[in-house]
Parts: C-alpha cells; structure tokens; sequence
C-alpha cells in the first residue's frame, strides 16, 4: 500500500508540474501579447523568443510577424520566413498563409509558385478564406499548377460562402466570362450581388451593368441607378459615368441635365475616356447658371472625395494577384 501511495503522490506532483509549467507559458505569451499591444516590440520579442525555441507555434508565428513588419527588430524578410516555416509546419494557418505569400511573392525566399500552391493549400485546408482566395487565382491563372478554371471556382467558392467578397466577384466573373459548360449569367449575378452587398465597388458596377441590360436578371433602371451610385461614390469611373448617362436620358430617374453634367464632370476627374467629351456636348444645351451649379457640386463632391488610384477603366478585371496584407496579430 504504501509503494502504491508513493506512486499515486508521485503522478500527482508530476500532474501539478505540467500544469504549473503550462501556466507559466501561458503567462509569458500573454505577457508579450500585451507587450505588443502597447506596441513594446522590442518586450514582446524578448517573451517570445524563447517560447519560440522551445516549439510554441504561436511564439514563432508572432516571431516572424516581427521580422516580417520590423518591429522591435531590424526588418528581415528571411527570417520571417524561418520562424513562418516553423510553425507552419505545426499547422499553424496564418504561418502557412504568410509562408504561401512568401513564396509567391519571392520575399525572403526564391520565387516558388510550386511551394506557393502547397502552403495556400494547407491553410485553405483549414478553413482560411484568403488562402482559399489565393488558390482561386493561381489555379485561374495557371501559377504552380496547370490551369484549372473548375478547381479555381471550387476555391473561390469556399472563400466566397465564408463572406470574402473578391472571391465572390472573381467566381462571378468566371461564371460570365467562360465558354460552354461554365457559362452561366444567372449564377453570376447571384455572386455578384453576394459581393456587392459587401461593399466591393467593381461587384457594383457590373450588378448594376447587369440590371441596366437584363442580363441574368429582369432589367430594372431604378436598381441599375440605385448600384451605379453606390459604386460611383466609392469613386469607380465608369460607374459615375453611366450614372451620368442614365441622368441625362432619364432612366430610371427624371430627366436632369445638372445632375449628368455633374457626374460626366467627376468621371473626367477620375479618368474615364470620352466623359469629358460628354460634358462639354451636354454643356451647349444648358445654361450658363445650370452650368455653374452642376461645377459648383461636382467641385464640392471632389472636394470631400478626392479621386484616388484609378480603379481600372476596362468593366471590372479578376484581380490579377493574391491579397498581399499579412493576417493579423493573433493573440491566442
């Protein structure tokens, strides 16, 4: 009995230590944790570190999180990949999808579209929507892998349920874009609209593209205008173009030559061909005063507005590549 107490004590001691040595990594990661809130990199590393050493996926992720932005330490793009390599190899999802970008975009490492594809398939694996995006778009462009339009809608798909609205304008375009079997304009104005709920500004435009035409859904001006305004405010040319248009014809709108002259005004500002033009004819049926109040807004929109990048003047490109923004700091 007494052999048997002595063991029983000995697990027990055993058990308490594991648990007690658990805690106190736990508290050193959550120390770093709130050291890096504060933005303490330099604290933050030196809690890390040494977890990291030891194996600690998360410790390592954050490692290579700090070498990746340069904080606390001199910016490193190949140590960031070791310390992303370590804990992807863990199966930690945001070291995996920061690795797959490492390699697409030859950071830190070779270019290696192969090792790209394999990285962004394990995080996709695990449920990471932009991973999942990314394999949509290497797969669509043939990037480590033959190209497969049919695999790319499977990804992008997955990316799209989970509320990633790029992914669900790619799968639209897709659905719009490819011949025969793929083809299918009812399913891409559902996705299109899935996208444009979210905010994604050229999902807008070609919604309302859509709804203008009777393309794939019933033709309704009012709605066309309703999207086309949503997407021009986000500052997209050619959906303020066609927002002029419609007010210039009165579709779906009265008739209202100030309003077109408007946004013909603001879509030259942003770039769009031949808007300029547009103006300038419209201006000789208008007065002098109509002419001045549609300047004065077109000024004061510009004003609180001011034209960005262009967004592209073709109608709605695929992205042409992976997100680039590395997932955020985790704390858990």
């Amino acid at each position: 009995m007494r052999l048997r107490t002595g063991f029983a004590l000995i697990a027990l001691v055993a058990l308490f230590m594991a648990a007690w040595a658990s805690e106190a990594v736990a508290d050193t990661y959550s120390d770093g944790a709130r050291a890096y809130m504060a933005k303490h990199y330099e604290r933050a590393l030196r809690q890390w570190h040494p977890l990291a050493l030891t194996g600690h996926a998360k410790a390592q992720y954050n490692l290579g999180v700090l070498y990746d932005k340069g904080q606390g330490v001199p910016r490193d793009q190949a140590q960031a990949v070791i310390w992303y390599q370590r804990a992807a190899r863990q199966g930690h999802v945001s070291a995996q999808y920061n690795l797959g970008l490492r390699y697409y975009q030859g950071q830190g490492v070779l270019r290696d579209y192969t090792k790209a594809l394999k990285w962004f398939h394990a995080s996709a694996q695990q449920g990471y929507s932009g991973a999942q995006y990314n394999l949509g778009i290497m797969y669509s462009e043939g990037q480590g892998a033959a190209q497969d339009y049919a695999t790319a809608m499977t990804w992008y798909r997955k990316a799209a349920k989970q509320r990633y609205a790029p992914a669900a304008y790619n799968l639209a375009r897709l659905y719009q874009d490819l011949p025969g079997i793929g083809h299918d304009n009812r399913l891409a104005v559902h996705w299109y609209r899935r996208a444009a709920v979210q905010g994604h500004v050229l999902a807008q435009y070609n919604m309302a593209l859509a709804y203008y035409e009777g393309n794939g859904v019933g033709q309704d001006y009012a709605e066309a205008l309703h999207l086309y305004r949503k997407s021009a405010a986000q500052g997209y040319a050619k959906a303020q173009n066609n927002l002029a248009v419609m007010f210039h014809q009165g579709q779906g709108v009265a008739q209202d030559n100030v309003t077109a002259y408007m946004w013909f005004h603001i879509a030259a500002a942003h770039g769009e061909p031949d808007a300029g033009t547009r103006r300038d004819h419209l201006a000789k049926v208008m007065t002098l005063d109509q002419v001045a109040k549609a300047q004065n807004r077109a000024k004061t929109w510009l004003f609180k507005h001011p034209p960005k990048k262009a967004l592209g003047r073709k109608a709605a490109p695929r992205n042409p590549a992976p997100k680039n923004p590395a997932p955020p700091f985790q704390l858990l």
